[in-house]
């Protein structure tokens, strides 16, 4: 089985993560690709509030490759977070205007669909195709992961709001149908609720979407915040 995890988003806490990911996915044999920005945080005005301030980290890209040694990473995406945002702000008017205010849910999506192409990119120079991808976060401590599913499902973490986007892992050709619908969507939007609840009403609809069943697994232990531990209790 090849197993292929998309480390998607900001590198945040990733150096206090790094050890937990080893211990919770290392049995998989993962190859590793990473797309995130330069801007180390990012976090929302609101959490910013709670979190006691707005202070943030430019890092180099051999900062951020750094913190990958000991990680058999593949391929490595480092955009510069200001370039992205003045290109949002061109395309914005592209998308369908229920998505208009959904810059966070938009560059996440985007983010994946980035990876996603890195990925297709090493499998043509390699001559095969992963069996299985996994999409998590770089701040997140994970219970041991157990990947066991078909074709017919996606796993998921339980907690935070259903169904929780911190981590799905499917089989390879399911994943990209996921991330091919996530960028349909906000352009010709075929569910009337995708863009509520963001981005997780947008995560269920493209899990509905491509046919698969949702297997939740208690694998999310909590986010580590630059403040500490962040646990997240199960909303319906």
């Amino acid at each position: 089985m090849r197993t292929a995890i998309l480390i998607i988003g900001h590198i945040r806490t990733w150096s206090e993560c790094k050890d937990n990911f080893i211990e919770a996915f290392g049995h998989l044999n993962p190859d590793v690709f990473v797309s995130t920005y330069n801007l180390q945080f990012n976090y929302h005005p609101a959490q910013q509030g709670w979190m006691g301030g707005q202070s943030d980290t430019i890092l180099s890209g051999d900062d951020i490759i750094s913190l990958f040694d000991g990680i058999n990473l593949i391929g490595i995406d480092v955009e510069d977070i200001s370039e992205v945002l003045a290109e949002y702000n061109v395309i914005k008017s592209d998308l369908n205007p229920k998505f208009n205010d959904e810059t966070n849910t938009y560059l996440q999506y985007k983010k994946i669909k980035r990876a996603i192409e890195m990925l297709k990119m090493y499998e043509e120079q390699c001559g095969f195709k992963y069996d299985n991808i996994i999409k998590i976060r770089a701040d997140i401590h994970h219970n041991k992961f157990e990947y066991e599913i078909d074709d017919k499902s996606v796993i998921i973490s339980d907690g935070n709001v259903f169904p929780n986007d911190v981590i799905f892992g499917m089989t390879r050709d399911n994943f990209i149908k996921l991330s091919d619908f996530f960028i349909s969507e906000f352009h010709n939007p075929v569910y009337a609720d995708s863009h509520l609840k963001a981005p997780h009403n947008l995560l269920l609809r493209g899990f509905e979407h491509i046919g698969v069943g949702i297997l939740e697994k208690n694998i999310m232990k909590y986010v580590v915040r630059k403040i500490g531990k962040h646990y997240y209790n199960n909303i319906r």
